[in-house]
């Protein structure tokens, strides 16, 4: 498993890519809309981990805005793998419509933790 990227959920999207372009060096690789009021943006460091602002959705005061992701070979295997060291919530695996293959589940502070297969 390698770690890829941290998603953070922004309330002012100008503000922070300002903030992580300028101020810590990141880079802008890609920005899509998904859905209509819904903007992502992707962010390369130099070390190349990465980081994607999400602006749009509804700010969650429950797990602080931010999920983890990490890349896996097998997806399958991985959840599999979860399940046998009791790992509650887990969501997926799903296919999404690019057909990447994704499952999610939460640490024990409800932070979002992505699995995506490469």
């Amino acid at each position: 498993m390698k770690f890829s990227y941290v998603t953070i959920r922004v309330a002012d999207l100008g503000r922070s890519l300002e903030f992580y372009t300028k101020i810590l060096g990141f880079v802008e690789k890609r920005r899509i809309t998904p859905k209509p009021g819904i903007e992502i943006v992707f962010l390369s460091g130099r070390e190349g981990a990465g980081v994607e602002l999400i602006s749009g959705e509804e700010l969650n005061e429950s797990n602080g805005n931010i999920s983890l992701t990490f890349l896996v070979s097998n997806l399958y295997e991985s959840v599999e793998d979860l399940t046998a060291k009791n790992v509650l919530n887990i969501e997926g695996p799903f296919i999404l419509e690019n057909g990447v293959k994704m499952g999610h589940v939460y640490d024990p502070d409800n932070n979002k933790l992505n699995f995506i297969e490469i």
